[in-house]
């Protein structure tokens, strides 16, 4: 499951039925169930498919759900307009964390066979990539105008054969 928070609204969102592990087959969820701290009252909505393994992000009045396994599909909540819209990441993947640096969203990848960070623009409502020359999984931090990750698992692209654990720090600049 992922969770963010939207305006005066908490969302928690996708997620799996993997518990107890065998019980059967795993079942992805596509509930949004959504807390309106103001009223103190909850709702719920769907994702546009049902996922696991999703990143939450939230950037100016959008709310976004990301990924999932093998899967690109972004659901968009926008509290302004109080509606859902979609859009597709640059490709399917787990997205193993992400980072706000004020208006944009970047979305990390800690599969190895994907390099590619997609970067929303909240304020422009447009989606850009950069490549990386690792795999990274690990959890960002925000300071500034700048994204710092560090530490956690590094992946040369292709295969989990050489995966290592890292203390170096990445900075990325918008």
């Amino acid at each position: 499951m992922a969770a963010a928070v939207g305006g005066n609204k908490v969302f928690f969102a996708g997620g799996d039925s993997y518990w107890p592990r065998d019980s059967g087959p795993v079942v992805f969820s596509n509930v949004v169930d959504i807390y309106d701290i103001s009223a103190n009252t909850w709702t719920r909505a769907q994702l546009s498919e049902p996922r696991a393994d999703i990143a939450a992000a939230t950037a100016g009045n959008k709310v976004l759900f990301a990924g999932g396994y093998r899967n690109s599909k972004v659901d968009i909540y926008d509290a302004s307009s109080n509606s859902w819209t979609t859009a597709l990441l640059s490709q399917p993947r787990i997205v193993s964390s992400t980072a706000t640096l004020g208006n944009k969203v970047l979305f990390f990848t800690g599969d190895p066979n994907y390099n590619r960070m997609d970067i929303y623009d909240a304020s422009a409502n447009t989606w850009s990539t950069a490549e990386l020359n690792k795999s990274l999984y690990s959890i960002p931090i925000v300071a500034g105008n700048q994204v710092f990750i560090g530490g956690g698992e590094v992946h040369t692209i292709g295969t989990y054969a050489d995966r290592k654990l890292t203390s170096k720090v990445w900075k990325f600049r918008f």
